[in-house]
């Protein structure tokens, strides 16, 4: 059952504030600064070694909220060739650039606050 939901989601002046940040000139820069110099030299957390312990959690029905520039999906590992990906933002800059680098999986994108109710009919093994 598909979900592409393109409605304007409930969304609080906090969490839009958040997710404002992610036009489409930042996640053309997005994986340079966040994933290899913030992660490594901020965080101190490599993003390979997130990578690995997202291939150890990863599922083949997977629901990713805040979605970034879908990094980890593109990279990680799926158990099953085609995975049933759901991709959850509040950004539909980020649905749509994410969604447009895993089509090969054909994802489900719903533009949605992760704090309000999703449909009910969605359940998903990893998160």
């Amino acid at each position: 059952m598909k979900y592409n939901s393109t409605q304007k989601p409930e969304i609080t002046i906090d969490a839009t504030f958040g997710a404002a940040v992610y036009n489409k000139s930042v996640l053309m820069i997005y994986d340079f600064y966040v994933l290899g110099l913030s992660n490594t030299f901020f965080w101190k957390c490599p993003t390979q070694l997130i990578l690995n312990f997202y291939n150890q959690h990863v599922s083949a029905k997977h629901l990713d909220v805040g979605v970034g520039s879908g990094y980890f999906l593109d990279n990680c590992q799926f158990s099953n060739p085609n995975p049933i990906i759901t991709l959850v933002d509040l950004n539909p800059n980020s649905l749509e650039y994410t969604a447009q680098r895993i089509h090969r999986y054909k994802p489900t994108t719903l533009l949605a606050n992760i704090f309000q109710p999703l449909p009910s009919a969605l359940t998903f093994d990893s998160i």
